[in-house]
């Protein structure tokens, strides 16, 4: 698993760069002002998966499945660091259904 580092949005403006996905999925610092992005350049669908670890009424939570359509983009998240950080580790788990084409972005925005 790759970390995938925050790029931070400023007044100026900001002009993402994208990683390479990586075959065994990524991982990424989750916060209420973090979002990702995901641009596939390949032909066929490819399907995000976030990894959730929260439990309620003793039932975990449902992974997130976030489907990029072929040569699509699409921007997710935030996602709530309780629902979806690692125990010991605060990072957050991307799984991928292929990795071909696929490449990620974590952008924070900060608030007004």
């Amino acid at each position: 698993m790759s970390l995938i580092q925050t790029q931070a949005i400023t007044a100026a403006g900001l002009t993402p760069s994208f990683q390479a996905a990586s075959s065994g999925g990524d991982q990424w610092e989750p916060a209420s002002n973090v979002f990702l992005a995901a641009k596939n350049a390949s032909d066929a669908q490819i399907t995000i998966t976030v990894a959730t670890t929260a439990v309620a009424y003793g039932q975990p939570i449902s992974n997130v499945a976030v489907p990029i359509p072929a040569g699509g983009e699409v921007w997710f998240g935030p996602y709530d660091p309780g629902m979806v950080a690692q125990p010991g580790t605060n990072l957050a788990d991307l799984t991928y259904s292929s990795v071909s084409g696929l490449t990620i972005a974590a952008v924070s925005c900060p608030s007004a």
